[in-house]
C-alpha cells in the first residue's frame, strides 16, 4: 500500500511563481526515421510562445529540478523518512497544485527517490531504493492513479532504477545500476548486468539492453585503490578497469545524483535513453522491435556545454537544452534538435534559434522542462538556474 494525501490548497503563505512557455517547435524528421533526414535541410526557430502558465505555491523543501510530461508539472523529494511526509507534487496545465502526496512501499523505511512521471495514460509511476525489513535496501518500481490509490508495486532487488517511464503501450522502462555485494574475502563484487530495463506493466522483466561491463565479462570485483578486475564464467581474470568511473558505461556509476545528464523518454512507439555523459542516444520502437544506439558527434562550441533538459515530440522529433559550463561569466543557454547519422556516422545536435524579434527578453529560451505533444515546454533564462525559487513577478 501507498500512502497518498490529495491537495487543491494555493493558501499557503510561500511562493513558487514557475511560469512556463509552450512554443511550437515546427516540422522536424523523426528520430527513429534517420533515412529521412536531410542534412541540408534548414532548422525550424522557437516560435513565439503561445501560452505562459504561472505555477504558484509553497516550495517543496529539498524538491528536485520540476519537469514536464504529459500535462503535468513534476516535482519530487528525493529522501524522506517518514510515511507522512509528502514527497511528490503535482501540478496541472492551470499551474493549480492539484495533488500533494506521501508515497511509501508498505514495510519500508528510509525512502530514496530517484525518478517519478506521469504517463499518458495519467497513470504516476515512480522509482528507487527503500530499506526494507529483513530484506536491507532494495531497488522498487511502482504506479498508481495520480492520487496515490490502486498502487502496484515490484521490487528490483540490487537494481536500482534511476531514471523510470511508463510508455504509451502501459510498459515500463528503467535505466539504473545494481548494487554490490560483498564477497567472503571482504572484495565487492558485481554479476555483469543491463542497466536499460523494459518491464511489462506488472513489472515482469521483458527485455535489457546496455551491459554494464564488457563483453565476456561475467562478474567484477574490487581489487586495491581504485580498480576493478573482470573475471569471464570461468573465473579468469580477462580485463582492469581504473577508476573514477568503471567500465564501458560510466554515466550510470551516479545516475541518480544530479548532474541531470541522462534523460529517458517515452512519445508513441518510440523509446529514447539519452546519454549525455557518453554522447551516446539509443532508441526502442515497440512497432519495429528494434533497439539501437548512436554515438552523438559535438563540435567544439558543444563540448564545452551541459546538457539542462530533454523533450520528445509526437513526431519521434527529440530536442535538448545546453548551458554553456566555461566560463562561468558567460554561461549560455541553446536548443539543439537532434539529427540521426546515416549508416555508421555519429548523430549531431543541430542548433534551433531562440532569437525573438522584439526588444523584451524576458522570455528568451533557458532550459527545457518537456514536451506537450507537439509542443515544447521551458522556462526562460531570467529566472536563473534554480527553478524552485520564490519569485515576486510574472515574464
Amino acid at each position: 500500500m501507498i500512502l497518498a494525501n490529495t491537495f487543491s490548497d494555493n493558501s499557503k503563505t510561500g511562493v513558487i511563481l514557475l511560469s512556463i512557455l509552450i512554443v511550437m517547435a515546427g516540422r522536424v524528421h523523426l528520430v527513429a526515421q534517420p533515412d529521412k533526414a536531410q542534412v541540408g535541410e534548414s532548422v525550424p526557430a522557437l516560435s513565439p510562445p503561445s501560452k505562459s502558465v504561472i505555477y504558484s505555491d509553497e516550495k517543496p523543501k529539498g524538491a528536485s529540478i520540476p519537469f514536464f510530461d504529459h500535462g503535468y508539472l513534476i516535482e519530487f523529494v528525493h529522501r524522506t523518512t517518514s510515511p507522512e511526509q509528502p514527497n511528490i507534487y503535482l501540478w496541472n496545465a492551470s499551474g493549480t497544485l492539484e495533488h500533494q502526496l506521501a508515497v511509501q512501499p508498505d514495510h519500508s523505511a528510509n525512502l530514496y527517490l530517484n525518478s517519478v512521471d506521469v504517463s499518458a495514460n495519467k497513470q504516476l509511476v515512480f522509482a528507487g531504493s527503500a530499506e526494507n525489513e529483513g530484506a536491507g535496501r532494495i531497488g522498487f518500481i511502482a504506479i498508481s492513479d495520480l492520487d496515490g490509490t490502486h498502487p502496484r508495486v515490484f521490487r528490483t532487488g540490487d537494481y536500482v532504477p534511476a531514471r523510470v517511464i511508463q510508455a504509451d503501450d502501459g510498459s515500463i522502462w528503467s535505466v539504473g545500476a545494481e548494487r554490490a555485494s560483498k564477497g567472503t574475502n571482504g572484495h565487492f563484487y558485481w554479476n555483469n548486468y543491463h542497466a536499460l530495463h523494459h518491464y511489462s506493466a506488472r513489472g515482469a522483466l521483458l527485455e535489457q539492453f546496455l551491459p554494464r561491463w564488457d563483453s565476456g565479462v561475467a562478474y567484477v570485483e574490487s581489487s586495491t585503490g581504485d580498480a576493478l578486475n573482470g573475471y569471464d564464467s570461468q573465473g579468469k581474470l580477462i580485463v582492469n578497469y581504473t577508476g573514477p568511473f568503471w567500465g564501458t558505461r560510466p554515466s550510470y556509476v551516479n545516475v541518480s545524483q544530479s548532474d541531470r545528464q541522462v534523460y529517458l523518454r517515452s512519445s508513441g512507439a518510440i523509446t529514447v535513453l539519452l546519454d549525455g555523459l557518453s554522447n551516446q542516444v539509443c532508441t526502442h520502437s515497440s512497432v519495429s522491435k528494434t533497439f539501437s544506439c548512436q554515438k552523438i558527434a559535438k563540435n567544439d562550441s558543444q563540448a564545452m556545454m551541459n546538457l539542462t533538459g530533454a523533450a520528445l515530440l509526437a513526431d519521434g522529433s527529440f530536442l535538448a537544452s545546453m548551458q554553456s559550463w566555461w566560463p562561468a561569466s558567460e554561461a549560455r543557454h541553446a536548443l539543439f534538435i537532434l539529427t540521426p547519422g546515416h549508416a555508421n556516422a555519429a548523430s549531431e545536435w543541430r542548433a534551433v534559434s531562440t532569437t525573438s524579434n522584439d526588444q523584451d527578453t524576458s522570455n528568451s529560451f533557458g532550459y527545457l522542462l518537456g514536451a506537450d505533444d507537439q509542443s515544447l515546454v521551458y522556462r526562460p533564462s531570467s529566472q536563473g538556474h534554480t527553478p524552485a525559487v520564490v519569485y515576486t513577478s510574472t515574464w
